[in-house]
């Protein structure tokens, strides 16, 4: 199928692969085995999420590459190690079989019952001789490679470009052009970073009411160096007095104020920073929740984009909220009290010599500029420098997660490599940002000492002309020097500022934003009284939002009716699993209707939808949690008796009884320290124990042995007794006794009944199930 793509091998797969089916993604990790070259090949259930038709194309691959090197084979189908040299069978650690398959089959033993518990129903032959029997088996042997090659094929005619960033940019432009028209705050691309900072304070003072008594504060603490100045240049002129006792009595008194103004200055500061750091906290706090349940209430097509990636999504979620914080914290706090200075500084300048105060004015704007100017600087570097701190953190995040594979492939040297090469964009970024922002700061100060010199110079020239004398002159120069080194003091957060300003923008990139599937709205119809599980599917087109010119389903019908269980089979990637999908409502039909008990899923109350449904998936995802919590997920309040009960009937009690902590185990990163199967059986006990109308399960049983499997497939038909039950399964032995088999093929459905009525239209179904057969060679 990558030679179809317009983009061939320099197609994104998407983050894990989201982009591709199961099937896809392991025939792509067995091609990357298979480069090696390698002497000892191990496969831990390669095929598991591969089609019947798909696996008989990778297992004869896989045959032939094993002729010459060493295979290893962990399989729970069957069928994948029939033609090994010897089959081991293991329990409880130990082998209790070996042998080739005929003579295990013979034998009669416990791989034998594996044997028989997957093996399907044939439909009767009657009237058939050996030779002639043959010859059919040769026939039909030739259709079912023909109708492999040409199913993938269409498979492959299927998978269009990847690339829709154009689709996605319209859709935001809509959703500008609707905002407009609604009145609301400006539109985004309309919007300055200063603008949007400005709107994101207002939004969130109600988490900065500690900072009104700050306020207050700040005022105080930027009015004390003004006044200091005033009583410093006295106390220089009052050293001048000839009479020394006057001198002692004015020196004590300013040293007194000196301390006066230290304590009013230490508690002022203190309470500033304390009050408006507190601020900051709270309103980042806040933010931090905001955008978390924002990303909750995201329509799955949101997160199918490359751009939206955990390690993007967490880097916005740290980054922003701090950046947010520092505005809060440090940048209004330091401007409240440089205000204040200024103010204080000019008021003092005017009373004393409004020359010299008009002279420092006029020299302001010189100084402005030059932080202007830096301000300018990094604010471009700091929307770059963000954006290349996610993509570097998409990739760390990406490689720690798969660290075994890492570490399998060999390849940390690589991955170390890629990831230095990333770094090397915000590294060369900070570098130019410092240089820039210290010439800025370098440029502010020199403004700063070349309007003191101003001054001074100026002050001079007006005491010799007799327009002041030096008292005025040092009272007015002091409070200008102070002034001037205030503004010079704003150069310093100019760089929090611009990151600030650059944080709002991405903050309101996502809050602004209208998810097409709000997974927590409580609006729409509530009928769970009257939910028995009854599904329809009429007429339904559906594309990717990601892959919009990729056709996924194209118009499938079907009814699943209350009590009855439904089997979707066929290839990988030909629409079972995107039905399953629908019916949650993750994504929405691009055309038909979707309905649950005869209501348009879009007219359902979503949360009241899912919480009557459970789904149990292909790859089982679990929580860094202990198991009893991992399976209360499924029900909120689970008690532990019915915690125990869903394990019980996920025949997993017994194992995890046995453990230390028992329900107190944790499983580790993604379930890293269960095994696969053991994974699996959890995440049905978490489907189970919430007693769901409809079961949607999607390769449920795909992971685990023939064994377990038989079990818990008894408990899941049992279950379905209960309730409505959607399966896609690749494993036929698990479906043949379903009420209804529908059959996709690329979008379509083919063919539909049960299992004997479709074995007895020697069909694409009956291929499928001859391709699964276990018998002994004969």
């Amino acid at each position: 199928f990558i030679s179809q793509l317009p983009s061939g091998y320099d197609t994104l797969v998407g983050e894990g692969g989201a982009l591709l089916s199961g099937g896809q993604k392991q025939r792509i990790a067995i091609a990357r085995a298979i480069i090696r070259n390698p002497d000892v090949l191990l496969l831990d259930e390669a095929t598991s999420a591969l089609d019947t038709a798909s696996e008989r194309l990778v297992q004869d691959a896989l045959d032939r590459l094993s002729a010459n090197r060493t295979t290893i084979s962990i399989a729970h189908r069957l069928s994948t190690i029939r033609n090994c040299d010897q089959i081991y069978v293991v329990r409880e650690g130990v082998v209790s079989e070996s042998g080739t398959h005929d003579e295990l089959v013979i034998s009669g033993g416990e791989y034998a019952a594996m044997v028989r518990a997957q093996e399907l129903r044939q439909a009767v032959r009657t009237e058939v001789d050996n030779k002639s029997e043959a010859a059919s088996e040769a026939d039909d042997e030739g259709d079912v490679d023909e109708l492999i090659a040409k199913e993938l094929r269409e498979q492959a005619l299927e998978l269009k470009a990847t690339a829709t960033r154009q689709t996605i940019e319209s859709a935001k432009n809509a959703r500008t052009s609707e905002s407009a028209k609604q009145g609301g705050p400006k539109p985004l691309e309309e919007s300055s970073d200063m603008y949007l900072m400005l709107r994101l304070l207002w939004a969130y003072r109600g988490s900065m009411k500690v900072a009104i008594p700050g306020t207050l504060l700040a005022i105080i603490d930027g009015a004390v160096m003004p006044c200091f100045a005033l009583v410093f240049a006295r106390a220089l002129m009052a050293l001048s007095l000839p009479d020394m006792n006057e001198v002692k009595s004015k020196t004590d008194l300013y040293a007194n104020l000196f301390l006066v103004f230290s304590v009013a200055g230490g508690l002022a500061m203190f309470g500033r920073i304390g009050l408006f750091h507190v601020a900051g906290e709270n309103t980042a706090r806040q933010l931090r929740h905001d955008l978390f349940v924002k990303y909750m209430t995201f329509e799955s097509g949101f997160f199918d984009d490359d751009r939206n990636g955990v390690g993007a999504l967490t880097s916005r979620l740290a980054t922003d909220a701090e950046d947010f914080n520092k505005v809060v914290g440090t940048v209004i706090s330091t401007a409240m009290s440089t205000l204040s200075t200024i103010i204080c500084a000019l008021a003092i300048a005017f009373a004393y010599e409004w020359r010299i105060a008009l002279i420092m004015m006029g020299c302001w704007p010189i100084q402005s500029y030059a932080q202007y100017l830096q301000a300018q600087s990094t604010w471009g570097a700091s929307m770059r420098l963000r954006q290349a701190y996610e993509v570097s953190g998409q990739s760390a995040a990406e490689t720690i997660r798969n660290i075994r594979t890492v570490a399998t492939l060999r390849r940390e040297e690589t991955f170390i490599r890629t990831f230095d090469e990333l770094n090397e964009a915000p590294h060369s970024g900070n570098i130019r940002s410092s240089l820039y922002s210290s010439l800025g700061f370098g440029f502010a100060m020199a403004c700063n000492m070349f309007i003191n010199a101003l001054v001074f110079f100026a002050g001079c020239r007006f005491i010799i002309d007799g327009l002041i004398d030096v008292t005025q002159l040092m009272n007015s120069l002091m409070a200008t020097m102070f002034a001037s080194m205030s503004i010079g003091m704003l150069a310093q957060i100019s760089p929090m500022i611009s990151k600030g300003a650059v944080a709002s923008r991405g903050i309101f990139q996502t809050l602004d934003r209208k998810s097409a599937i709000d997974g927590i709205d409580s609006t729409g119809s509530d009928a769970s009284e009257k939910f028995e599980g009854n599904v329809g599917f009429k007429d339904v087109k559906f594309s990717y939002p990601i892959r919009p010119d990729t056709k996924i389903l194209k118009g499938i019908s079907f009814d699943a009716l209350t009590g009855k269980s439904i089997a979707l089979v066929g290839a990988s990637g030909s629409g079972k699993s995107t039905s399953i999908l629908l019916a949650q409502r993750l994504y929405d039909a691009l055309s038909g209707n979707v309905t649950v008990e005869g209501l348009g899923v879009r007219d359902w109350n979503i949360m009241a939808l899912r919480d009557n449904m459970a789904i149990v998936g292909q790859e089982p995802i679990l929580f860094n949690y202990t198991i009893g919590e991992n399976i209360a997920y499924g029900k909120p309040g689970a008690t532990q008796l019915e915690i125990e009960e869903a394990a019980k009937e996920a025949n997993i009690y017994n194992f995890v009884r046995n453990l230390p902590d028992g329900f107190n185990t944790s499983v580790g990163q993604k379930g890293g320290r269960l095994s696969g199967g053991q994974k699996q059986r959890v995440a049905i006990a978490r489907a189970l124990v919430r007693k769901p109308k409809l079961l949607l399960l999607d390769e449920a049983t795909a992971a685990l042995d023939s064994r377990s499997e038989k079990v818990v497939q008894r408990v899941l038909d049992k279950a379905a007794k209960e309730r409505t039950t959607l399966t896609v399964a690749h494993r036929l032995s698990t479906i043949q006794d379903s009420d209804m088999i529908i059959v996709f093929k690329a979008g379509r459905i083919v063919e539909r009944g049960t299992h004997d009525e479709l074995l007895a239209q020697k069909g694409t179904y009956f291929m499928l199930v001859q391709q699964q057969s276990l018998q002994v060679t004969h």
